[in-house]
């Protein structure tokens, strides 16, 4: 769909981005989601069956993937047993690690450990921004702090 407009559309695109990123502020149209409910599986009439996909702008996700790079470069280092939302990680590489720990112990010590599962339910929806902002901030540079607050905050 942009594709035809790129030449004159990138240098635009650029300004508009360099102005975002100075001033810590995105248009309001970017921070817009039409949230839809996406079934996930169960009885259409039970609302706990559903699970909330946001769209947003086209030039808002543009945008992040240029904020990408930067946030990778500043952010503080995932632990290695994170798994989750990570690229080329799933859930089932960390059960695979989980049968590899617990199939050494049965070998090594003739001993089967006691496992606890949590799913804590909706966690990103629940989780206080203030405290990642806080944890973030003696990593990330002051713009691009205020960019993802101003993203992530104030969305309608």
């Amino acid at each position: 769909m942009l594709l035809p407009l790129l030449p004159t559309l990138v240098p635009q695109l650029l300004h508009l981005f360099r102005v975002c990123w100075q001033w810590s502020y995105t248009p309001l149209s970017w921070r817009v989601a039409q949230v839809v409910p996406i079934h996930k599986k169960g009885s259409k009439t039970d609302p706990g069956n559903f699970r909330p996909i946001s769209l947003t702008s086209t030039f808002r996700k543009l945008f992040e993937k240029c904020l990408y790079p930067s946030l990778l470069e500043q952010s503080p280092a995932l632990d290695i047993a994170q798994g989750g939302f990570r690229e080329s990680r799933s859930s089932l590489d960390q059960v695979q690690c989980l049968i590899e720990i617990c199939s050494i112990l049965r070998r090594n010590h003739n001993s089967s450990p006691t496992l606890a599962f949590l799913d804590i339910k909706s966690a990103y929806d629940t989780v206080d921004r203030s405290y990642v902002w806080s944890e973030l901030q003696s990593h990330l540079c002051p713009a691009l702090l205020g960019i993802l607050k101003n993203l992530f905050d104030h969305v309608q």
